[in-house]
């Protein structure tokens, strides 16, 4: 192909037209230009084909990490129901001064349920390989790209609030060790016998401590049921996006 121009060329300037070679090389330029840009619509159509690939990728896994979370968060929120119904059980005990007519099993069941804190293990590796590698462009829906902005940014309070519920029972839990005689319940059949019963009811610290906790798990289950709501409406945006 290239001989053939080559040859229309040299032939035009010999017979010294070179008006016509003027038009010529014009009409070469322009084949040339149409050439190259159909080569850049064809390696920019290229690249956009793998960013969606690779946008494809991304969303499966960060629809896979948000169902996971929704798990994660559904499994703490019963873990404080739990927490909670047990200090509403110990407030109400000493409230009524019943406390001495419980089962050792209940006691027990009762006074250690409030040593578990809830800490939610969330999946976001996907989208922290998206912000560090700098791939946010590629996610083409800019309320998915907002989502993934702000992921972190919107668990600040869970995670202050986790850090509180830590401190309340890490606090309980050296309250129980401090003034209950645990040590010597290897050594005794009855755990909590009437004098142990008397301690933990009437201690004004451990109680307001059970309070604190039973506050905390309550506030922390009502913003993971907010987060519920955020994360499925993510979930749904995603969805959109994928092939059905």
């Amino acid at each position: 192909m290239i001989k053939f121009f080559r040859k229309i060329r040299q032939s035009l300037l010999s017979e010294n037209k070179f008006s016509k070679y003027l038009l010529y090389a014009f009409g070469e330029i322009i084949l040339v230009v149409i050439g190259i840009l159909i080569a850049l619509q064809i390696n920019n159509w290229n690249e956009d084909s793998k960013a969606r690939v690779r946008e494809q990728i991304y969303l499966e896994s960060i629809l896979g990490d948000l169902k996971n979370n929704l798990i994660e968060i559904h499994d703490d929120i019963k873990s404080n129901k739990k927490v909670i119904k047990s200090c509403d059980s110990l407030l109400l005990l000493a409230n009524k001064g019943t406390y001495l007519a419980v089962s050792d099993e209940h006691m027990e069941e009762l006074v250690m349920a409030l040593g578990n804190y809830s800490k939610i293990q969330l999946e976001q590796g996907t989208i922290s390989e998206i912000l560090s590698a700098g791939s946010l462009q590629i996610l083409k829906n800019k309320d998915i790209r907002g989502h993934v902005v702000d992921w972190e940014r919107n668990f600040i309070e869970v995670t202050e609030l986790e850090t509180f519920a830590r401190q309340y029972q890490e606090k309980y839990l050296t309250l129980l060790d401090k003034f209950l005689p645990f040590y010597k319940f290897q050594y005794v059949d009855v755990r909590y016998t009437n004098e142990v019963r008397e301690v933990y009811f009437n201690h004004l610290e451990l109680l307001n401590t059970v309070g604190s906790i039973r506050f905390v798990a309550s506030t922390l289950n009502m913003v993971y049921t907010n987060k519920i709501s955020e994360i499925e409406n993510f979930i749904d945006l995603v969805e959109k996006e994928l092939p059905q």
